[in-house]
């Protein structure tokens, strides 16, 4: 049981770490690939950036079932540079237990306080950018893994969905574990559907991004199923934010990152 919430957290970072009644119309113009690609780079180029999100999984085995929620709350300033701030407030549900989470960089350091330990560990700020952007679904590689891919209008909005190649996202999340150090088993996968839908606004940014995923997999010998549904809404994107106010950084303790997983 342990080993499988280690493997359902691991998930979440990974993976991790949106209307209106006005009807539809098919847009035939422009590539809607393209459009993806454009607003995902916008977006990646913004300085500031503030978004909520929320996290539902379920990880069933036979009649057992582990649900898990998880609310962020997120904020950046000065992204790409050496004054770049971050800030995730997390509030996570599971097992019955409710747990609140902080994630913040500063200075060269990410920071991490939960279950009532405070780490840190070194990152330079290029490689924390792109972890922000991957968690937030800023960045265009997501677009090597899409397929099936339809653009819609909807007011001033273009809707943007498609599914994921299930092969290539599969062993995009061998790798990402890989990388965080866990000891799962890289050959646990057996399949993986998704679908993603992305809001597109007037001015080019993503305004909300909703996905869909379902993992057929192998843990400990014993096969599961993994079911999620990420919704993440962006304030104001494009919009300069007022100076983030981040956490005491006394009591912190430096650590090798692989050990929080």
């Amino acid at each position: 049981m342990k080993k499988r919430i280690v493997f359902l957290l691991s998930l979440l970072m990974v993976l991790s770490l949106m209307g209106c009644s006005k009807s539809k119309e098919a847009t035939k113009s422009v590539d809607p690939a393209i459009m993806y690609e454009e607003a995902a780079k916008k977006m990646a180029d913004l300085k500031d950036m503030a978004a909520t999100a929320n996290l539902k999984m379920a990880m069933i085995q036979g009649e057992e079932t582990i649900d898990m929620s998880m609310d962020m709350d997120i904020k950046m300033t000065g992204a790409g540079t050496e004054d770049m701030k971050y800030l995730a407030d997390t509030k996570m549900s599971m097992l019955g237990m409710d747990l609140d989470m902080k994630m913040f960089y500063t200075d060269g350091y990410y920071y991490v306080e939960t279950f009532g330990q405070k780490m840190k560990y070194a990152m330079n700020y290029a490689d924390m950018l792109d972890k922000v952007n991957e968690s937030t679904m800023q960045t265009s590689d997501l677009s090597k893994y899409m397929k099936d891919i339809v653009a819609t209008k909807e007011g001033d909005n273009t809707i943007v969905t498609f599914k994921l190649d299930g092969e290539k996202m599969t062993e995009y999340i061998k790798n990402m574990l890989a990388d965080l150090g866990t000891n799962i088993d890289s050959g646990s996968y057996s399949g993986i559907e998704g679908n993603v839908e992305t809001t597109i606004n007037k001015d080019g940014y993503f305004s909300a991004v909703k996905m869909s995923l379902v993992l057929d997999m192998d843990v400990e010998g014993q096969a599961m199923k993994m079911n999620m549904d990420m919704d993440m809404v962006y304030r104001n994107p494009g919009k300069s934010l007022e100076a983030i106010e981040l956490p005491d950084l006394e009591g912190y303790t430096e650590i090798d990152p692989s050990e929080i997983y």
